[in-house]
């Protein structure tokens, strides 16, 4: 039997968007409940202890500019340190069978002066990019029609330099560079201030880590939300009209005045809508496929990595990790971290846990060293095995869909308001794009409730 009950507000999807959204309308003093389908806040930030080590398992960086999250971080005396960045950076050679130093511009490597070359037309480009408004016209539509990787076949025919920064962006993407169009390349390089701050470390959007985990913040969202918190409560059906909203779950209905759902696209798509979602707006979501992501974690006794000189910055352009990283937090232990995306990753999801661990592991070895075989802990997370993830880290437009209609996700439908990281005009993709999203459908939802 199902319970009915009653809210001002209804808010679908605990993840950093829609806790943000929820504690942003409790603020006000609306009547809201927040309904999770996992038995955890948090989305695609996850962190696990093992052995009393914290390991992000999920999304993990502040970068500089992203005041919305430092300031959330701050609430609640959370605190950051730098991303770990003493020593050189190593490329894969493959032929060599060794990793081997790289000169870095700023926040990354790169494998030749060509790379340097195609980063700063790059740059050049994004500057042309509105910062006020979505970016439409005929220039747009033009680069949402060539892919990241052609344009790198013409413009950088050093082999080295392409292929090292393919890597690179389809660490940034999560998927191939085949699948990103260079308009979604410049429009997400915009939100973070440049192609060079969006890869970098130092000044960039992977400045910094959190102290006990990127998920502590929606931790302590979710303490102050209490019983208006619904875990293991999936969304299932969604009935809206100019009355209100009600929102199924398996044993329970909310109806509300207004809705908030802060789901990724495919998962929105996925909901049994009443009346139907209107055609445009579903053929957009069919168009924003999640990436793919295997994370893994390995946590050692010393830093052997940087004894040696490395960094733990390592990029592989054949093997099972994309690109790997120290990222040790003060006073350690040492951990080791590594990021396989796109078509390799769908290849690591598929095998068993101790098998896909035991292949970056390898990785770690053939870089680091046979000290690498041997970590106190290790662990790992596919995202495209996550039921209600489906992927990670966000979605991303197929060439020739951006421009469809530049903010179609972030328009309300109804009494029906959306969030999410995809939904955010600046940071999409990072927790600071999700957090932004959460607070505009609250403002949405609020200066509708004030209005006379």
């Amino acid at each position: 039997m199902t319970e009915r009950l009653d809210s001002e507000v209804v808010v679908v999807g605990a993840g950093y968007a829609g806790l943000a959204a929820a504690l942003a309308l409790h603020a006000t003093g609306r009547d809201v409940v927040v309904m999770e389908a996992r038995d955890r806040v948090g989305g695609r930030v996850h962190t696990e202890q093992r052995d009393g080590v914290d390991l992000d398992l999920g999304g993990m960086w502040v970068g500089a500019t992203h005041d919305r999250f430092r300031e959330l971080l701050e609430r609640f005396a959370l605190t950051t340190y730098p991303t770990p960045q003493d020593g050189r950076a190593g490329w894969w050679d493959e032929e060599a069978g060794r990793l081997r130093p790289y000169r870095l511009v700023p926040g990354k490597w790169t494998a030749a002066p060509a790379a340097a070359a195609a980063v700063a037309r790059i740059e050049r480009l994004v500057r042309r990019v509105p910062s006020h408004a979505s970016w439409q016209g005929s220039d747009a539509e033009r680069w949402d029609a060539v892919t990241v990787a052609d344009w790198l076949r013409r413009r950088v025919p050093n082999r080295q330099a392409r292929a090292a920064l393919d890597a690179s962006l389809v660490t940034t993407f999560s998927v191939e560079t085949s699948q990103v169009s260079m308009h979604t390349l410049f429009t997400t390089a915009a939100g973070e201030g440049g192609l060079l701050r969006m890869l970098g470390a130092e000044g960039g959007s992977q400045q910094d880590l959190v102290a006990g985990g990127a998920d502590g913040a929606a931790r302590r969202m979710a303490e102050l939300l209490g019983a208006r918190l619904h875990l293991s409560t999936p969304a299932r059906e969604v009935r809206h009209d100019r009355h209100g909203v009600t929102v199924v779950s398996d044993d329970a209905s909310w109806t509300a005045q207004h809705a908030v759902v802060a789901l990724p696209p495919a998962h929105v798509a996925a909901l049994d809508w009443h009346p139907s979602l209107p055609g445009p707006r579903r053929q957009l979501l069919q168009r924003l496929p999640m990436g793919s992501v295997t994370k893994v974690l390995a946590v050692y006794d010393r830093p052997f990595w940087r004894e040696a000189g490395w960094s733990g910055d390592a990029v592989d352009v054949h093997g099972p990790v994309t690109l790997g990283f120290d990222v040790s937090p003060p006073g350690g232990p040492p951990v080791l971290a590594s990021l396989t995306c796109g078509r390799r990753s769908l290849e690591l999801a598929e095998l068993p846990a101790e098998e896909r661990q035991q292949r970056v592991l390898d990785a770690f070895v053939a870089w680091f060293g046979a000290e690498a075989a041997t970590p106190l802990t290790v662990v790992d997370r596919s995202w495209e095995n996550e039921t209600w993830s489906g992927g990670g880290y966000s979605a991303v437009p197929v060439p020739g869909t951006a421009t469809m209609r530049p903010g179609v996700l972030a328009e309300p439908l109804g009494r029906v308001h959306f969030a999410g990281t995809e939904t955010a005009a600046r940071s999409n993709g990072y927790i600071e794009g999700a957090l932004a999203s959460g607070e505009r459908a609250a403002k949405e939802i609020t200066s509708l409730l004030d209005a006379p």
